[in-house]
């Protein structure tokens, strides 16, 4: 459910944009007030091939998703953010059948295959929560509390992927991107990001941002920064219910492209843009009549994402 917490932008603390030596500062420090409004948007693509034991198993899938996030009151450096989604659409094509889930419509999808039910469940609960995340001024979420029980009664497969951790890891990735101190141009720093694929599995990416220098934007300034993707590893972590297990993986990126753009105006990452293809071979192994039997994989996957988010209102 990693396209769920794509929309999820938090703003807050005080502070500007300073120069010193011909250097940039990226901090967030946007100095919303309490009442605030912030509208994020993301859009996510993903288009898989996996042959597997020589059997083609492709799927697409496509996800849009806006939030409404309300800046609380600031009381001992710790501020709260009241978050919800304004839509969350979601449209799946497996080798099983397609899905396809607008919050905007009541109905569950004609014609769906059964084993993708539950998915129906998980995203109509996912599209009427509401969340209250506490930001500090490091930055970051140090935690995050759902209203009331948003997804009692969901099956264990699908209640994981909205867990107040997974929504928590999202938006500390985000701030996570930020340079550690003052940048000029041609400037690089690293970081290690996840990405979570459900059910336990994951990506494991390396990735380098470089400053790239100031561009004037429809009446303001943007900092644009670089975003290369270097690897990436694909895991599957010890609690997942797949019947697989995960014997060796080797993938490489095939291409990458992202971009952050910083907005003077507010002191955040405004547009976000990411596209990676990764390709490369994959063994699983899986128990049947209590033997264990290799399943040799090829991976082809392409992830495209764009996040954009500003104030809306105040």
């Amino acid at each position: 459910m990693r396209q769920i917490a794509m929309a999820l932008m938090a703003f807050l603390v005080a502070g500007g944009l300073s120069f010193a030596d011909d250097k940039v500062e990226l901090k967030y420090a946007p100095g919303y007030a309490a009442g605030q409004v912030i509208r994020a948007v993301s859009e996510s693509k993903v288009n898989q091939t996996l042959v597997l034991a020589g059997m083609n198993i492709d799927t697409k899938v496509e996800s849009f998703a806006a939030t409404r996030e309300t800046v609380g009151e600031t009381v001992d450096g710790k501020t709260k953010l009241n978050s919800e989604f304004e839509y969350f659409i979601v449209n799946l094509e497996t080798p099983i059948g397609n899905f396809n889930f607008d919050s905007a419509k009541s109905d569950a999808p004609v014609n769906a295959p059964p084993q993708l039910a539950p998915l129906y469940d998980l995203f109509k609960a996912t599209s009427k929560a509401k969340w209250v995340a506490t930001l500090n001024t490091k930055p970051e979420i140090e935690s995050i509390a759902f209203d009331g029980t948003p997804f009692e009664g969901l099956e264990d497969s699908v209640r994981s992927e909205v867990s107040p951790e997974r929504f928590q890891q999202e938006y500390n990735l985000m701030f996570r991107r930020f340079p550690d101190g003052p940048v000029a141009v041609g400037d690089t720093w690293k970081r290690t990001e996840e990405s979570q694929l459900g059910n336990g599995q994951l990506l494991r990416y390396e990735r380098e941002f470089k400053y790239l220098g100031p561009k004037p934007e429809s009446g303001t300034t943007v900092d644009l920064v670089e975003m290369r993707t270097l690897s990436v590893q694909y895991e599957i972590g010890a609690g997942s219910q797949l019947p697989l297990k995960l014997v060796s993986s080797d993938l490489k990126v095939e291409s990458a492209e992202g971009m952050l753009s910083y907005d003077r105006r507010y002191h955040v990452f405004t547009v976000q843009t990411d596209k990676v293809h990764v390709v490369g071979s994959l063994e699983f192994s899986i128990s049947l009549n209590g033997q264990e039997q290799k399943l040799p994989g090829e991976l082809d996957l392409t992830i495209e994402t764009k996040q954009t988010s500003e104030p809306v209102s105040k």
